[in-house]
């Protein structure tokens, strides 16, 4: 193809490009502000249409668009409904406590992330002697601690942290980088890396989705039995998938032979004061924010965390961090930190999304009941198992074609009226729809992670697609049975 052809068909494709975003805002605004003129169906009523009208048209511009301009109109949309104001639309979004919360979450995330130890535990992990020799053992240690260290700092730290190392793996042992074995594990690592941002329902995305499901249902997702599970699960996730690397006879006889002395870096031998104290600062969040959900109530322990709340816990952590000045510099510098951790989609995805989910589910707009009647025939009566087998599996298709935020924030109000009539905890329903929205990746627009696999120049489209629908297939063989058993349990 000559330079010149090249030069038009990327002019081409930019105008398709630019096209497509035109119609898809239109659409977007459209449904924000013109669907409230439609006729309602009953039980649905006129602020029904409204509200429902702002969140179609925020999760197809979410998924279609981009976040932070769809989301600022939204907040302005809801507040032009007959359910708040503009100004209380404002205050119920970005003026939320758990805004604050959101921040905090956010700085010591990067905090984690620019200090480097999550590099370090990640190295740490596969440069064990006990590895040496044992390929499929050192497959699943690595794929399961890129998994771990996720919380502590992103996705898409992790992601190329983990391909950074697996690319050094195949230049230490002879594999090319288009291999069969390395195009498996650099899949692995997105899938550790998807799932172990989901180990949290606190911070990040999660936290909105959270939020909405407390919202909704007026019951708060136990923060300590969902790590747990969530960690039960992606573990043994990841040691099938390893193990199918067994069964597919994938060449991993490279590894026989490997150094796990040379993957290790020198400037990370050995884990700083102030590394160290990150750790204890991160472990300290996530033992104060459990306490609030898993110990009894009356405890004057408990007492004390509730009246801090779960942000005050936060905000006194961090306040801690800049407090404390190790040879004069402190652990924390907040303002140089908030330049590049303050992530803004996330911010204005939750302003958005929490005060128009949870005025949709309202007693005030019909659409719970409408929704209700609809879906009936499919969700209502139904045994334990079959109702978890089929939120589970609708959740995983929908967020597989569509952007995993907006699915699971259209899922919760249409599975929770189903709830009391299976006989399950909601928050079981909760647990798996939040976690489960995070494996949105088989398209380019089911996530932001998504692109991140079509953009890599050793993993093809056909890889993405064979591989990811055998990690599919393992996640539901895994996730489904855990759920049920759990509807036992609480």
């Amino acid at each position: 193809m000559s330079t010149r052809a090249l030069t038009l068909e990327n002019g081409n494709g930019k105008k398709k490009s630019q096209l497509a975003y035109f119609i898809n805002s239109c659409i977007g605004l459209f449904f924000m502000f013109g669907f409230r003129y439609l006729p309602a169906p009953p039980p649905v009523n006129e602020v029904g249409m409204q509200v429902a009208g702002v969140f179609i048209g925020l999760i197809y511009m979410w998924s279609s668009v981009e976040l932070i301009w769809p989301s600022i109109v939204g907040i302005i949309a809801f507040g032009l409904t007959d359910y708040t104001t503009v100004g209380g639309a404002i205050q119920a979004g970005l003026g939320s406590e758990i805004m604050w919360q959101l921040v905090m979450i956010m700085m010591l995330a990067q905090v984690l992330k620019v200090s480097g130890v999550g590099e370090f535990i990640a190295r740490w992990l596969i440069t064990r002697k006990a590895l040496s020799g044992k390929p499929l053992l050192f497959s699943f240690v690595m794929l399961w601690g890129f998994f771990i260290i996720t919380p502590m700092i992103d996705c898409f730290a992790t992601v190329y942290l983990g391909w950074t190392i697996i690319y050094s793996i195949a230049d230490l042992t002879g594999y090319k980088h288009n291999d069969r074995y390395i195009k498996f594990l650099l899949l692995g690592v997105h899938l550790a890396a998807i799932m172990g941002g989901g180990i949290l329902p606190f911070q990040g995305w999660m936290l909105a989705l959270s939020e909405v499901f407390r919202e909704t249902t007026g019951t708060k997702i136990n923060y300590g039995i969902f790590i747990l599970v969530t960690i039960i699960i992606g573990t043994v996730i990841l040691l099938l998938v390893t193990l199918s690397y067994k069964l597919l006879k994938i060449d991993m006889s490279k590894l026989n032979n490997i150094d796990v002395d040379k993957l290790k870096d020198p400037a990370l031998l050995k884990m700083t004061g102030r590394q160290k104290s990150y750790i204890v600062a991160f472990c300290c969040i996530i033992t104060f924010v459990i306490s609030t959900t898993m110990l009894p109530e009356q405890w004057a322990y408990v007492r004390g965390l509730n009246v801090i709340t779960t942000s005050g816990i936060f905000a006194f952590v961090m306040a801690a961090l800049c407090s404390i000045r190790p040879k004069g510099v402190p652990l924390v510098d907040f303002a140089s930190i908030g330049e590049k951790g303050f992530n803004f989609n996330i911010v204005f995805v939750c302003a958005a999304a929490i005060p128009v989910a949870s005025a949709l589910t309202s007693a005030q707009t019909g659409v719970r009941e409408l929704l209700f009647n609809l879906l009936s025939p499919l969700l209502a009566d139904r045994g334990p198992f079959t109702f978890i087998f089929l939120i589970c599996f609708l959740m995983l298709f929908l967020t597989s074609i569509g952007s995993n935020i907006g699915t699971c924030m259209l899922m919760i109000p249409v599975v929770v009226p189903f709830v009391d009539t299976v006989g399950i905890n909601p928050a079981i329903a909760g647990m798996a729809l939040l976690f489960i929205a995070n494996m949105g990746f088989l398209l380019p627009g089911s996530s932001a992670m998504a692109p991140l696999l079509y953009s890599s120049p050793n993993i093809q489209v056909r890889d993405i697609y064979r591989i990811g629908l055998l990690e599919c297939l393992i996640f539901l063989i895994v996730v489904i049975p855990v759920y049920y058993l759990l509807s036992f349990i609480i």
